[in-house]
């Protein structure tokens, strides 16, 4: 009786975790409203490594950065008058035209709900003149404002300029920049592409 006993206890055993078992293959799992999503850096420039990389005065100095820069709108007059990475930030002071910095073309292709965002701040008196504009293209396409402080002007302290929602392949970024005194800074830092 017991081994007829510890027969019957064993089947049971076995027809329950099979039965267990078939269940968890069709587990699912759903994200939720509340959920914590992972993302991650696809790229990003925190300018580290480059102090003095950028334009002052008459010299351009660029090499060994996969960014570029166009000054031909600004009067660069002197080493005081810049648009180059100080302190491991790219800042503008003083260069009376529009400067403008370019990313490389950033791979966007495996990833879906891409973000972009710049870190800048600024000092001194900022006038109606003096901006800072981000904008982006995807794809080669037209270039767009950043939906968040996309389009500065005058005194703003420090903000995160912000875009979400981006798929396609390539993204390319671009910040513009005037300031026209010498007591006049804006800085950009951080500029992340997440998906």
């Amino acid at each position: 009786m017991r081994s007829y006993f510890s027969l019957v206890l064993a089947f049971l055993f076995f027809v329950f975790s099979l039965k267990f078992n078939a269940q968890c293959s069709n587990l699912t799992a759903s994200a939720g409203t509340n959920a914590v999503l992972e993302t991650e850096d696809i790229y990003l420039e925190d300018f580290s490594n480059q102090n003095d990389k950028g334009a002052a005065g008459g010299v351009l100095d660029v090499s060994g950065c996969n960014w570029l820069i166009d000054v031909s709108a600004a009067t660069l007059s002197d080493a005081n008058d810049y648009f180059k990475v100080v302190n491991q930030k790219l800042e503008a002071k003083d260069v009376d035209g529009n400067c403008i910095w370019y990313s490389p073309s950033v791979n966007i292709a495996d990833y879906n709900d891409v973000s972009i965002s710049i870190s800048a701040s600024e000092s001194g008196g900022l006038e109606n003149v003096d901006i800072i504009n981000s904008e982006y293209r995807v794809d080669g396409g037209p270039w767009s404002y950043f939906t968040t402080n996309g389009q500065q002007s005058n005194d703003f302290g420090s903000m995160t300029i912000s875009h979400s929602g981006l798929s396609g392949s390539i993204v390319e970024i671009r910040v513009t920049i005037n300031v026209d005194q010498s007591n006049e800074q804006i800085r950009i830092d951080d500029i992340k592409v997440t998906g």
